[in-house]
């Protein structure tokens, strides 16, 4: 068997996986084209460990291992994880292996979990549901993402990483809600935080009509609300056109 595989094959995945599994073992992990290959691998029992990226800084989501993680046959979690900052540019990889092997973090530390939910229906409130669970009891949700479920257009799950400790009592309370609000709640991870805490929201300035206040509130409606001119008088009730109205037996040249 091998010990360990990494994702895309590149120095940035060897180095990722330095510094979550050590340098010696790193040295000799087996190189794999994609995430995807690298999990089916671990599921397989033909390698104890995956080091696969999982979320940039500039990216976003590494939506190909989410996936692989979410869809892949067999009892996978995430067990580590580690950011790697490049140029001003921070990825954090993950190490996932079989849920059997991987270690349990002590109640009390300061850990994430990691879980994938399906709504039992497609309706207003379900998504207030999933995250009421967690709010309610000051737990903080770091990652909240659907993933398409390919049964048709607009068929989500989302994935969820949450302070805590599936042990702890406020956590276990939040899981026991999340079931009465999702057909499927499947776990894919519990492993030590990193360094990471609650800040301020930072980062690119979007562009365009920027929504500050509500004068802007108001002032939005009122762009993207139909105009209005005075009442036609022939009692339709309609507004005037806004230009010549073109004869429809005429053809321009």
């Amino acid at each position: 068997m091998t010990t360990a595989c990494v994702a895309p094959p590149s120095d940035a995945a060897r180095s990722a996986a330095a510094l979550v599994l050590g340098e010696g073992v790193a040295r000799g992990a087996a190189l794999m084209p994609d995430a995807d290959t690298a999990l089916r691998a671990v599921a397989a029992g033909t390698c104890e460990v995956a080091v696969v990226p999982w979320e940039d800084s500039h990216a976003g989501t590494a939506t190909d291992t989410v996936d692989a993680l979410v869809f892949t046959p067999g009892d996978l979690v995430v067990c580590a994880e580690v950011d790697r900052v490049e140029d001003g540019r921070t990825t954090r990889w993950v190490a996932v292996r079989a849920a059997d092997d991987a270690a349990r973090p002590a109640v009390g530390d300061r850990v994430q979990t990691l879980l994938f939910a399906v709504p039992h229906l497609n309706r207003p409130g379900s998504l207030t549901e999933m995250l009421a669970a967690f709010s309610s009891r000051g737990i903080n949700v770091t990652r909240f993402e659907p993933r398409p479920l390919h049964a048709a257009l607009g068929m989500y799950g989302f994935l969820l990483e949450v302070e805590g400790h599936p042990a702890d009592p406020w956590l276990a309370d939040a899981l026991a809600d999340l079931l009465t609000a999702s057909s499927v709640v499947t776990h894919l991870g519990t492993w030590e935080a990193g360094t990471r805490a609650w800040s301020a929201v930072t980062g690119r300035a979007p562009e365009g009509p920027v929504v500050r206040d509500r004068a802007d509130v108001v002032a939005l409606g009122e762009r993207w609300s139909p105009a209005t001119t005075s009442r036609d008088t022939d009692g339709s009730g309609g507004a005037e056109p806004a230009g010549p109205v073109p004869d429809a037996d005429r053809v321009d040249p």
